[in-house]
Protein backbone atom coordinates (compact mmCIF):
# COMPACT_ATOMS: atom_id res chain seq x y z
CA UNK A 1 0.00 0.00 0.00
CA UNK A 2 0.86 3.60 -0.43
CA UNK A 3 2.26 4.86 2.92
CA UNK A 4 -0.10 7.83 2.85
CA UNK A 5 -3.18 5.64 2.27
CA UNK A 6 -2.19 3.31 5.13
CA UNK A 7 -1.82 6.27 7.47
CA UNK A 8 -5.32 7.60 6.64
CA UNK A 9 -6.91 4.18 7.38
CA UNK A 10 -5.24 3.97 10.79
CA UNK A 11 -6.34 7.50 11.70
CA UNK A 12 -9.93 6.81 10.65
CA UNK A 13 -10.20 3.73 12.89
CA UNK A 14 -8.60 5.60 15.78
CA UNK A 15 -11.15 8.46 15.49
CA UNK A 16 -14.08 6.07 15.80
CA UNK A 17 -12.51 4.51 18.90
CA UNK A 18 -12.03 7.96 20.51
CA UNK A 19 -15.64 9.01 19.81
CA UNK A 20 -17.01 5.73 21.22
CA UNK A 21 -14.95 6.11 24.42
CA UNK A 22 -16.14 9.73 24.92
CA UNK A 23 -19.81 8.81 24.52
CA UNK A 24 -19.47 6.03 27.06
CA UNK A 25 -17.85 8.41 29.57
CA UNK A 26 -20.67 11.01 29.24
CA UNK A 27 -23.35 8.36 29.71
CA UNK A 28 -21.75 7.03 32.89
CA UNK A 29 -21.26 10.59 34.27
CA UNK A 30 -24.92 11.54 33.77
CA UNK A 31 -26.08 8.43 35.58
CA UNK A 32 -24.32 9.51 38.78
CA UNK A 33 -25.02 12.39 41.14
CA UNK A 34 -22.61 15.19 41.89
CA UNK A 35 -21.51 13.48 45.11
CA UNK A 36 -21.12 10.11 43.41
CA UNK A 37 -24.30 8.58 44.91
CA UNK A 38 -26.57 6.40 42.84
CA UNK A 39 -29.38 8.46 41.16
CA UNK A 40 -31.99 5.79 41.66
CA UNK A 41 -31.98 6.34 45.45
CA UNK A 42 -32.52 10.14 45.17
CA UNK A 43 -35.31 9.73 42.65
CA UNK A 44 -37.03 7.20 44.87
CA UNK A 45 -36.85 9.58 47.85
CA UNK A 46 -38.29 12.49 45.82
CA UNK A 47 -41.17 10.42 44.48
CA UNK A 48 -41.96 9.21 47.96
CA UNK A 49 -42.08 12.76 49.41
CA UNK A 50 -44.38 13.94 46.61
CA UNK A 51 -46.79 11.14 47.31
CA UNK A 52 -46.98 11.97 51.00
CA UNK A 53 -49.98 14.14 51.82
CA UNK A 54 -49.11 17.28 53.79
CA UNK A 55 -51.03 17.93 57.03
CA UNK A 56 -53.15 21.16 56.75
CA UNK A 57 -52.18 24.00 59.05
CA UNK A 58 -55.05 25.77 60.86
CA UNK A 59 -55.58 28.34 63.57
CA UNK A 60 -58.11 27.77 66.33
CA UNK A 61 -60.09 29.88 68.79
CA UNK A 62 -61.25 28.84 72.24
CA UNK A 63 -64.96 29.58 72.64
CA UNK A 64 -65.96 31.87 75.49
CA UNK A 65 -69.35 33.64 75.90
CA UNK A 66 -69.21 37.34 75.01
CA UNK A 67 -71.52 40.27 74.37
CA UNK A 68 -72.08 41.22 70.75
CA UNK A 69 -73.22 44.58 69.36
CA UNK A 70 -73.97 45.29 65.74
CA UNK A 71 -73.51 49.00 65.10
CA UNK A 72 -74.51 51.10 62.12
CA UNK A 73 -73.28 54.48 60.96
CA UNK A 74 -74.64 57.34 58.85
CA UNK A 75 -74.07 61.03 58.20
CA UNK A 76 -76.35 63.83 59.38
CA UNK A 77 -76.83 67.59 59.02
CA UNK A 78 -78.16 70.27 61.34
CA UNK A 79 -81.35 71.83 59.94
CA UNK A 80 -83.76 74.49 61.22
CA UNK A 81 -87.36 73.31 61.46
CA UNK A 82 -88.73 76.88 61.46
CA UNK A 83 -87.38 78.37 58.26
CA UNK A 84 -89.23 81.12 56.37
CA UNK A 85 -88.82 82.06 52.73
CA UNK A 86 -90.57 85.42 52.62
CA UNK A 87 -92.08 86.86 49.46
CA UNK A 88 -94.86 89.26 48.49
CA UNK A 89 -97.83 89.08 46.10
CA UNK A 90 -97.07 92.70 45.12
CA UNK A 91 -94.88 93.82 42.25
CA UNK A 92 -92.58 96.80 42.26
CA UNK A 93 -89.06 98.10 42.83
CA UNK A 94 -87.29 97.38 46.11
CA UNK A 95 -86.90 100.79 47.74
CA UNK A 96 -85.25 99.81 51.05
CA UNK A 97 -83.77 96.81 52.88
CA UNK A 98 -83.42 97.06 56.66
CA UNK A 99 -81.52 93.86 57.44
CA UNK A 100 -78.46 91.83 56.44
CA UNK A 101 -77.41 88.19 56.68
CA UNK A 102 -76.75 87.20 60.27
CA UNK A 103 -78.91 89.90 61.84
CA UNK A 104 -80.98 88.83 64.84
CA UNK A 105 -84.47 90.30 64.43
CA UNK A 106 -87.63 90.40 66.51
CA UNK A 107 -91.15 89.57 65.46
CA UNK A 108 -92.82 92.21 63.22
CA UNK A 109 -89.49 93.95 62.50
CA UNK A 110 -89.70 95.69 59.11
CA UNK A 111 -87.19 94.04 56.78
CA UNK A 112 -87.94 95.26 53.24
CA UNK A 113 -90.14 97.77 51.40
CA UNK A 114 -91.49 97.63 47.84
CA UNK A 115 -92.41 100.83 45.93
CA UNK A 116 -95.36 101.72 43.66
CA UNK A 117 -97.87 101.34 46.47
CA UNK A 118 -99.61 104.72 45.90
CA UNK A 119 -102.70 103.09 44.44
CA UNK A 120 -103.08 100.72 47.37
CA UNK A 121 -102.69 103.65 49.78
CA UNK A 122 -105.40 105.56 47.91
CA UNK A 123 -107.74 102.58 48.15
CA UNK A 124 -107.09 102.38 51.89
CA UNK A 125 -107.80 106.09 52.42
CA UNK A 126 -111.08 105.81 50.51
CA UNK A 127 -112.07 102.68 52.39
CA UNK A 128 -111.38 104.29 55.75
CA UNK A 129 -113.47 107.35 54.77
CA UNK A 130 -116.38 105.10 53.80
CA UNK A 131 -115.99 103.22 57.07
CA UNK A 132 -116.30 106.43 59.08
CA UNK A 133 -119.49 107.41 57.21
CA UNK A 134 -121.09 103.99 57.70
CA UNK A 135 -120.08 104.02 61.36
CA UNK A 136 -121.98 107.28 61.91
CA UNK A 137 -125.05 105.89 60.12
CA UNK A 138 -124.89 102.72 62.18
CA UNK A 139 -124.64 104.64 65.47
CA UNK A 140 -127.56 106.93 64.49
CA UNK A 141 -129.76 104.02 63.47
CA UNK A 142 -128.93 102.24 66.73
CA UNK A 143 -130.02 105.30 68.74
CA UNK A 144 -133.25 105.69 66.75
CA UNK A 145 -134.25 102.05 66.98
CA UNK A 146 -133.85 102.18 70.75
CA UNK A 147 -136.32 105.12 70.80
CA UNK A 148 -138.66 103.34 68.41
CA UNK A 149 -138.28 106.06 65.82
CA UNK A 150 -137.22 103.66 63.06
CA UNK A 151 -137.92 100.04 62.35
CA UNK A 152 -135.60 97.15 63.08
CA UNK A 153 -135.13 96.66 59.36
CA UNK A 154 -133.54 100.11 58.98
CA UNK A 155 -131.15 99.32 61.82
CA UNK A 156 -130.18 95.96 60.29
CA UNK A 157 -129.42 97.61 56.96
CA UNK A 158 -127.13 100.19 58.60
CA UNK A 159 -125.40 97.47 60.59
CA UNK A 160 -124.78 95.36 57.47
CA UNK A 161 -123.36 98.33 55.57
CA UNK A 162 -121.01 99.11 58.47
CA UNK A 163 -119.73 95.51 58.57
CA UNK A 164 -119.08 95.52 54.83
CA UNK A 165 -117.12 98.77 55.15
CA UNK A 166 -114.98 97.19 57.86
CA UNK A 167 -114.18 94.27 55.56
CA UNK A 168 -113.20 96.64 52.75
CA UNK A 169 -110.82 98.50 55.07
CA UNK A 170 -109.18 95.28 56.22
CA UNK A 171 -108.69 94.17 52.60
CA UNK A 172 -107.20 97.56 51.70
CA UNK A 173 -104.83 97.40 54.69
CA UNK A 174 -103.75 93.93 53.67
CA UNK A 175 -103.03 95.13 50.14
CA UNK A 176 -100.95 97.97 51.53
CA UNK A 177 -99.09 95.55 53.80
CA UNK A 178 -98.10 93.46 50.79
CA UNK A 179 -95.50 96.12 49.96
CA UNK A 180 -93.74 95.63 53.31
CA UNK A 181 -92.06 92.44 54.52
CA UNK A 182 -91.86 91.91 58.30
CA UNK A 183 -90.35 89.15 60.43
CA UNK A 184 -93.01 86.54 61.29
CA UNK A 185 -91.19 85.59 64.51
CA UNK A 186 -87.88 86.08 66.33
CA UNK A 187 -85.02 84.69 64.27
CA UNK A 188 -81.81 85.17 62.30
CA UNK A 189 -81.61 86.42 58.72
CA UNK A 190 -80.00 83.62 56.71
CA UNK A 191 -80.14 85.13 53.22
CA UNK A 192 -81.15 88.31 51.38
CA UNK A 193 -82.18 87.58 47.81
CA UNK A 194 -83.01 91.15 46.73
CA UNK A 195 -81.17 94.40 46.14
CA UNK A 196 -82.34 97.99 46.37
CA UNK A 197 -83.53 99.05 42.93
CA UNK A 198 -84.30 95.55 41.67
CA UNK A 199 -87.87 94.70 40.75
CA UNK A 200 -89.64 92.30 43.08
CA UNK A 201 -92.00 89.92 41.29
CA UNK A 202 -95.08 88.39 42.91
CA UNK A 203 -94.28 85.34 45.08
CA UNK A 204 -90.52 85.76 44.50
CA UNK A 205 -88.43 84.81 47.57
CA UNK A 206 -86.78 87.97 48.85
CA UNK A 207 -85.58 87.16 52.39
CA UNK A 208 -84.93 83.92 54.29
CA UNK A 209 -85.18 83.69 58.07
CA UNK A 210 -84.72 80.81 60.54
CA UNK A 211 -85.34 80.24 64.23
CA UNK A 212 -82.09 79.08 65.91
CA UNK A 213 -84.01 77.42 68.74
CA UNK A 214 -85.65 75.05 66.25
CA UNK A 215 -82.45 73.37 65.02
CA UNK A 216 -82.47 69.56 64.87
CA UNK A 217 -80.14 66.88 63.54
CA UNK A 218 -81.65 65.43 60.37
CA UNK A 219 -80.44 62.27 58.60
CA UNK A 220 -81.53 59.82 55.91
CA UNK A 221 -81.17 56.06 56.34
CA UNK A 222 -81.27 53.17 53.89
CA UNK A 223 -84.01 50.58 54.15
CA UNK A 224 -81.91 48.22 56.28
CA UNK A 225 -80.77 51.03 58.57
CA UNK A 226 -84.26 52.53 58.85
CA UNK A 227 -85.68 49.26 60.14
CA UNK A 228 -83.12 49.18 62.97
CA UNK A 229 -84.10 52.47 64.63
CA UNK A 230 -87.25 53.95 66.12
CA UNK A 231 -88.46 57.12 67.78
CA UNK A 232 -87.01 57.42 71.27
CA UNK A 233 -83.84 55.48 70.46
CA UNK A 234 -80.47 57.03 71.30
CA UNK A 235 -77.72 57.78 68.80
CA UNK A 236 -74.14 58.93 69.27
CA UNK A 237 -73.21 62.01 67.21
CA UNK A 238 -69.76 63.42 66.51
CA UNK A 239 -69.67 66.87 64.91
CA UNK A 240 -66.85 68.08 62.69
CA UNK A 241 -67.23 71.52 64.31
CA UNK A 242 -66.51 70.06 67.76
CA UNK A 243 -63.68 67.51 67.34
CA UNK A 244 -63.22 65.12 70.21
CA UNK A 245 -66.71 65.83 71.56
CA UNK A 246 -69.52 63.29 71.65
CA UNK A 247 -73.24 64.06 71.82
CA UNK A 248 -75.84 61.52 72.94
CA UNK A 249 -79.06 62.42 71.16
CA UNK A 250 -82.59 61.01 71.06
CA UNK A 251 -84.55 60.36 67.87
CA UNK A 252 -87.73 62.47 68.04
CA UNK A 253 -89.29 62.06 64.61
CA UNK A 254 -89.46 59.53 61.78
CA UNK A 255 -91.01 60.26 58.40
CA UNK A 256 -93.92 57.89 57.71
CA UNK A 257 -92.58 56.55 54.41
CA UNK A 258 -89.44 56.18 52.31
CA UNK A 259 -88.49 58.54 49.54
CA UNK A 260 -89.60 56.95 46.28
CA UNK A 261 -86.43 58.03 44.43
CA UNK A 262 -83.63 57.51 46.97
CA UNK A 263 -85.36 54.68 48.88
CA UNK A 264 -84.34 56.33 52.14
CA UNK A 265 -86.26 57.34 55.23
CA UNK A 266 -85.82 60.68 57.00
CA UNK A 267 -85.28 60.98 60.76
CA UNK A 268 -84.73 63.80 63.24
CA UNK A 269 -82.87 63.84 66.53
CA UNK A 270 -83.21 66.48 69.21
CA UNK A 271 -80.21 68.75 69.85
CA UNK A 272 -79.32 69.70 73.39
CA UNK A 273 -79.67 73.40 74.22
CA UNK A 274 -76.42 73.60 76.15
CA UNK A 275 -73.03 75.13 75.55
CA UNK A 276 -72.99 74.14 71.88
CA UNK A 277 -73.99 76.59 69.15
CA UNK A 278 -76.09 74.95 66.47
CA UNK A 279 -76.36 76.48 63.02
CA UNK A 280 -77.93 74.95 59.91
CA UNK A 281 -75.50 73.01 57.75
CA UNK A 282 -73.27 71.55 60.48
CA UNK A 283 -72.04 68.07 59.53
CA UNK A 284 -72.07 65.11 61.89
CA UNK A 285 -71.45 61.36 61.89
CA UNK A 286 -73.89 59.27 63.90
CA UNK A 287 -73.69 55.74 65.26
CA UNK A 288 -76.23 53.51 66.97
CA UNK A 289 -76.61 49.93 68.17
CA UNK A 290 -78.76 48.14 65.62
CA UNK A 291 -78.66 44.73 67.30
CA UNK A 292 -77.31 43.44 70.61
CA UNK A 293 -76.80 39.90 71.99
CA UNK A 294 -75.45 38.82 75.36
CA UNK A 295 -73.62 35.59 76.19
CA UNK A 296 -72.95 34.44 72.63
CA UNK A 297 -69.91 33.05 70.81
CA UNK A 298 -68.12 35.45 68.50
CA UNK A 299 -66.05 34.02 65.65
CA UNK A 300 -64.60 35.42 62.41
CA UNK A 301 -67.13 35.28 59.59
CA UNK A 302 -64.50 33.61 57.37
CA UNK A 303 -64.55 30.57 59.67
CA UNK A 304 -68.15 29.74 58.69
CA UNK A 305 -68.84 27.24 55.93
CA UNK A 306 -72.09 27.22 53.96
CA UNK A 307 -74.69 29.82 53.03
CA UNK A 308 -77.87 31.37 54.47
CA UNK A 309 -80.06 29.05 52.39
CA UNK A 310 -78.12 25.85 53.16
CA UNK A 311 -77.15 26.70 56.70
CA UNK A 312 -73.76 27.23 58.30
CA UNK A 313 -71.24 24.83 59.81
CA UNK A 314 -67.94 25.22 61.60
CA UNK A 315 -65.05 22.85 62.34
CA UNK A 316 -64.22 22.07 65.96
CA UNK A 317 -61.28 20.07 67.25
CA UNK A 318 -61.87 16.50 68.50
CA UNK A 319 -59.52 13.76 69.64
CA UNK A 320 -56.66 16.19 69.89
CA UNK A 321 -55.76 17.06 66.31
CA UNK A 322 -58.79 15.98 64.27
CA UNK A 323 -61.60 18.21 62.99
CA UNK A 324 -65.35 17.64 63.04
CA UNK A 325 -67.96 19.94 61.46
CA UNK A 326 -71.05 20.96 63.46
CA UNK A 327 -74.09 23.03 62.49
CA UNK A 328 -74.34 26.53 63.98
CA UNK A 329 -76.94 29.30 64.01
CA UNK A 330 -75.73 32.80 63.06
CA UNK A 331 -77.57 35.45 65.08
CA UNK A 332 -75.91 38.49 63.51
CA UNK A 333 -72.78 39.57 61.73
CA UNK A 334 -70.94 42.86 61.89
CA UNK A 335 -67.91 43.57 59.75
CA UNK A 336 -65.64 40.52 59.85
CA UNK A 337 -67.19 38.97 62.96
CA UNK A 338 -70.32 36.88 63.51
CA UNK A 339 -72.32 36.01 66.62
CA UNK A 340 -73.31 32.35 67.08
CA UNK A 341 -76.20 31.12 69.18
CA UNK A 342 -75.40 28.73 72.03
CA UNK A 343 -76.06 25.12 71.07
CA UNK A 344 -75.55 21.56 72.32
CA UNK A 345 -73.01 20.83 69.57
CA UNK A 346 -70.60 23.38 71.00
CA UNK A 347 -69.65 24.12 74.57
CA UNK A 348 -67.57 26.73 76.32
CA UNK A 349 -63.89 25.94 75.94
CA UNK A 350 -64.24 24.13 72.61
CA UNK A 351 -61.59 24.91 70.02
CA UNK A 352 -62.96 25.91 66.62
CA UNK A 353 -61.04 26.41 63.39
CA UNK A 354 -60.96 30.10 62.42
CA UNK A 355 -58.31 29.99 59.68
CA UNK A 356 -57.72 27.26 57.10
CA UNK A 357 -61.20 25.72 57.40
CA UNK A 358 -61.69 25.74 53.63
CA UNK A 359 -58.68 23.44 53.14
CA UNK A 360 -59.60 20.59 55.50
CA UNK A 361 -62.07 17.71 55.31
CA UNK A 362 -64.21 15.96 57.86
CA UNK A 363 -62.27 13.95 60.50
CA UNK A 364 -58.92 14.99 59.00
CA UNK A 365 -55.74 15.37 60.99
CA UNK A 366 -54.51 18.97 61.13
CA UNK A 367 -51.58 20.87 62.50
CA UNK A 368 -52.55 23.71 64.86
CA UNK A 369 -50.53 26.86 64.34
CA UNK A 370 -49.40 28.61 67.46
CA UNK A 371 -50.91 32.00 68.28
CA UNK A 372 -49.10 34.91 66.74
Amino acid sequence: LNPMTAFKRVMSNTSWLILWAFALTVTVGCSKSSDGSAPSKQEATTDKSKKQKQTPIVRVLVLQPQNFEKKMRATATVEAVRHAQMSSPAEGPVVSIHAREGDVVKKNTQLLEIGRNASSLAVLVAAEASLNRYRLEYERAQALVEKGAVSQEVFDTAKSAFSQAQAVVESARQGTGDFTIRAPWDGIISRIRAQVGSVALPRQTLIELYDPTSCVLRFELTEEQAMSVKVGQSVVARFAAYPGKTEFLRITRAWPELDRVTRKRLFEAELSAGERTWIPGLFAEIEWVAEAHTGVWIVPTAALLGSPSQGYRIFKMIDGDRVHSVAVTVLADYGEMSALALSESLTNGDRVVVEGAHFVNENQLVHIEKSR
